[in-house]
C-alpha cells in the first residue's frame, strides 16, 4: 500500500479515535451521571391549597426522616385578616393527604395598603436540626423582624429577633445551620434605611443583630445563604443610588465586619428589581461559587450572577421581559444543575428554567399560562427527583401546589464520569489551534508507523 494512503488512513484513525473517545465518554456520563447534560420530562400537576384566604407569599420545605417518603410544608400569609394571618400546609406522604393550620402569632405586618404585594415571609429547615424544624421569619405590625419556629403540625412558637430601627422593616430572609445557629437579614424601605443581619446560637436565642451596609442609602430584598466552604454568611440585595438600582453582594468576615461589592445596575427605580432575589451556594464541594437570580430591569429579563468576590459571570437565562418572583435552588445530586421558577411580567404566566451552571445553556418552560402568578418558591425532592412548586395566583389570591408526576432528573448518582468527559471535551476545546494539530500528527505519524512494520499491507 502506498506511504500515502497509509497516512490518510492513519489522519482518518486518529481523527476517529478521539471522536469515539468522548462519544463513549458521554455515553458513560449519561449512564452514571453527568455535569453537562439535564433533561426533564414535563407531567405538572397542581392542587389548590386554599382559595377562601386573601394569600400573599409562599414557602415551600422538605422533611426527609430517612425513610423515603417525603412531607411537605407550604407556608402562606393570609392579607384578608387585620392583622395578617400565617397559614401552615402540611402534606402527609404516609396519607397522601393535606392538612392545614393557622400559626398562631400575633400582629403580623398588613400590606393591604401600599406596599401589599412585598414579600416579608420567608422559611427554612434544616433536616439535621431538632427533626427538620420550621424556622420562618416574617415582619409584625411595628416592621419588626419575627420569628415563628414549630411545622410539620405540632404547634408552633414565636418571638422577636431584631428591632427594625426605622419602623419600616420589609422582606425578610433566613438560613437555619446544622448545629441550630440561624441567621436573618431584612430589609427597611425607609430613607436612608439598610440591610440588617440577625445571627442566633438556635432560633430565639441569643439573638444579636448588626448593620450590614453602612455605606448605600437603601436596601431592599435580601436573599441570604451560608457559604459553607468559607465558613461565612454572606447577602445578595438591592439598593438604589440615585434613583438606579444596584445589585450588591456583602459578605461577612467577622462580627458586625462585611465586604460589600457593587455587581452593577440592574435598572429601574426603587422597587423595581422586585420582587425579589433569590440565592443558593454552588453544590460543588470545595467551591466559593454562589449563585443569585434576579430581574433585570435594564434588559426586562432574567438573569443570574454567580461567582465569589472579585470574580462574577452573568447570564440572561430568559429575556422576554419576565424575571418577578424568582426562586432558585440546585440539585444535590447532579453537579451545578440549577433549576429557577418565575413569573412573566407581561402575561403572569408561572415559568420554570433549568440548566447547567456554567454551561450558558438553559432550557425554558411554561408550567401555566392560565394564572397570574406571584410568589413562586421550588424545592427538588432527593428521594425521587421530583420538582415541587408553590406559588400565589393573583386574584383570586389562592395558594397552589404544583409538581411533576415523573422523574425529572436524568443522570443522577455518580457524576465523576460525567465530570471527568465534562473536563476533557472542556480541556481539548481550550487547547491552542496547534497543539491539537500537534496532538493528530503524533497520533496520526504512530499508525503510519505501524502500517509500515514490515508484514503489515
Amino acid at each position: 500500500m502506498p506511504l500515502f494512503i497509509k497516512g490518510v488512513i492513519a489522519i482518518c484513525v486518529a481523527l476517529l479515535i478521539l471522536a469515539f473517545s468522548f462519544t463513549v465518554s458521554g455515553h458513560f456520563a449519561d449512564e452514571y451521571g453527568t455535569t453537562n447534560t439535564t433533561t426533564i420530562t414535563t407531567s405538572w400537576n397542581e392542587t389548590t391549597l386554599n382559595d377562601t384566604l386573601n394569600n400573599k407569599d409562599t414557602q415551600i420545605l422538605q422533611l426527609d426522616d430517612g425513610s423515603g417518603a417525603t412531607d411537605i410544608t407550604v407556608l402562606g400569609r393570609d392579607i384578608l385578616a387585620n392583622p395578617d394571618g400565617l397559614y401552615e400546609y402540611l402534606y402527609d406522604a404516609s396519607g397522601d393527604s393535606w392538612s392545614n393550620q393557622k400559626i398562631a402569632c400575633a400582629n403580623v405586618k398588613n400590606f393591604v395598603t401600599g406596599n401589599d404585594i412585598s414579600g416579608t415571609l420567608d422559611a427554612h429547615n434544616n433536616n439535621n436540626y431538632e427533626g427538620g424544624m420550621v424556622v420562618a421569619t416574617y415582619m409584625n405590625a411595628s416592621a419588626d423582624p419575627w420569628m415563628a419556629i414549630g411545622g410539620w403540625g405540632a404547634a408552633w412558637a414565636c418571638c422577636e429577633v431584631a428591632e427594625s430601627t426605622l419602623g419600616n422593616g420589609e422582606d425578610t430572609s433566613v438560613v437555619v445551620l446544622d448545629n441550630g445557629v440561624t441567621g436573618v437579614a431584612f430589609g427597611e424601605t425607609a430613607i436612608n434605611a439598610r440591610i440588617r443581619f440577625t445571627q442566633c446560637t438556635e432560633p430565639c436565642v441569643g439573638c444579636t443583630t448588626e448593620q450590614v451596609d453602612i455605606v448605600n442609602t437603601a436596601g431592599d430584598y435580601p436573599a441570604l445563604l451560608y457559604n459553607s466552604n468559607a465558613t461565612r454568611w454572606e447577602v445578595f440585595y438591592a439598593d438604589v443610588e440615585g434613583g438606579d438600582t444596584i445589585l450588591r453582594n456583602a459578605r461577612r468576615t467577622g462580627p458586625g465586619a462585611w465586604q460589600l461589592e457593587n455587581l452593577g445596575s440592574i435598572g429601574g427605580q426603587s422597587g423595581w428589581t422586585w420582587p425579589g432575589i433569590d440565592a443558593v451556594k454552588s453544590n460543588i464541594a470545595d467551591t466559593n461559587t454562589t449563585v443569585a437570580c434576579y430581574r433585570n430591569m435594564t434588559g426586562t429579563s432574567l438573569d443570574i450572577v454567580y461567582g465569589e468576590r472579585g470574580s462574577w459571570t452573568y447570564e440572561t437565562v430568559d429575556d422576554t421581559d419576565t424575571g418577578l418572583y424568582c426562586a432558585i435552588t440546585m440539585n444535590a445530586s447532579a453537579t451545578n444543575e440549577t433549576h429557577i421558577t418565575y413569573v412573566s411580567r407581561t402575561s403572569g404566566d408561572l415559568k420554570h428554567a433549568w440548566g447547567i451552571l456554567g454551561s450558558g445553556t438553559w432550557n425554558v418552560e411554561t408550567l401555566n399560562d392560565s394564572t397570574d402568578a406571584e410568589f413562586t418558591d421550588l424545592l427538588i425532592d432527593e428521594n425521587n427527583d421530583e420538582l415541587y412548586v408553590s406559588y400565589i395566583n393573583d386574584a383570586p389570591n389562592d395558594i397552589l401546589f404544583g409538581e411533576f408526576d415523573t422523574a425529572i432528573i436524568s443522570g443522577t448518582g455518580n457524576n465523576e464520569i460525567g465530570e471527568l468527559q465534562h473536563d476533557l471535551i472542556n480541556a481539548w476545546n481550550t487547547l491552542p489551534g496547534y497543539v491539537a494539530v500537534i496532538i493528530i500528527i503524533l497520533i496520526a505519524a504512530g499508525m503510519v508507523y505501524y502500517l509500515s512494520r514490515p508484514g503489515v499491507r
